[in-house]
């Protein structure tokens, strides 16, 4: 269970270091910041393809497909998920998923604070989009055609609802 009330203090300190780091350097400083509170062997992102088909890394180019994997249901069910040493937590912002973060071997506090943690992920990755088109190419908006990226940027999140 994750405890949104009172997070890591690598949660407090990611924030802020977030806030002040250049868009190509968010997965990194994450690691960093993370990796001096917490024990885990691998931190990774993994961003949902514009066709809701796969979840590509970030660094690397590994796929995972959505449906009937561990990752995939983290990311729909908006839930960490724990599969053998590794636990899938969704990134997202807002109401909008994003993908999710991998964490391999994560100790019991990370583990607790997995939620915050992708929720201050996703967050910072949402904000790099206007430095930087890591997360567009990603996605695949670099096969995306102007006027088409163009149309994806001003429109709602599909998610959104208004009340």
């Amino acid at each position: 269970m994750t405890n949104m009330r009172d997070p890591s203090p690598a949660i407090a300190e990611l924030l802020v270091a977030l806030d002040g780091a250049p868009s190509y350097e968010i997965l990194d400083e994450t690691r960093r910041v993370v990796g001096r509170h917490h024990r885990l062997k691998r931190l990774s992102v993994y961003l949902q393809d514009y066709g809701g088909q796969t979840l590509r890394q970030l660094e690397g180019g590994e796929e995972i497909p959505i449906e009937y994997t561990a990752a995939g249901a983290a990311m729909d069910r908006t839930e960490v998920v724990a599969e053998d040493d590794t636990v899938w937590v969704p990134l997202a912002h807002r109401a909008e998923p994003l993908g999710v973060l991998e964490l391999t071997n994560p100790d019991p506090g990370l583990r607790q604070s997995a939620r915050a943690l992708g929720l201050a992920l996703g967050s910072a990755l949402v904000s790099s989009t206007r430095q930087s088109d890591m997360v567009e190419t990603t996605r695949g908006g670099g096969r995306l055609h102007l006027a088409a990226t163009l149309q994806r940027a001003v429109l709602p999140s599909p998610y959104y609802v208004d009340k």
